[in-house]
Order: structure tokens, then C-alpha cells, then sequence
């Protein structure tokens, strides 16, 4: 890069280029990391639905009966 901040000449690769490449790297981390959280809390949420389930909760409050399945 010169000092001017044009490109090398024959460098192919810009400062717009490069920035997009490390805004891309970053988003994708900050997605993953929230992922982790997510299905965390869902896994959570749905433990408790199969223990209500279970205790027959669901039967009798709303008079509807659901199938769950542990794979």
C-alpha cells in the first residue's frame, strides 16, 4: 500500500476489500457466540416441557394431549 493509500500496482486486493473480509470473520463469530446461548436456553425450555408433560400438566390444563419424543 502506498503512503497515499492507493494500492501497489499489480495488488489486486483494496482497503474495501479487506475490511469486508474482517466484517464478515467478526459477524459470523458475534452469530455463533449468540447461537451458543440461544439453543442453550432452548434446551432448557424444552427439558422443562417434556418433565410438565410428563407429570400430565399439559393434560389437564389444556385439555390437549402432545406426543414428545426423545431422540
Amino acid at each position: 500500500m502506498e503512503p497515499d493509500g492507493n494500492p501497489l500496482p499489480g495488488n489486486s486486493l483494496n482497503r474495501n476489500s479487506v475490511a469486508t473480509i474482517v466484517a464478515t470473520g467478526l459477524r459470523q463469530l458475534s452469530l455463533r457466540g449468540y447461537g451458543n446461548r440461544r439453543y442453550g436456553v432452548t434446551a432448557i425450555v424444552a427439558t422443562e416441557l417434556r418433565q410438565s408433560s410428563l407429570r400430565g400438566y399439559d393434560n389437564c390444563r389444556y385439555g390437549v394431549t402432545i406426543n414428545l419424543y426423545s431422540f
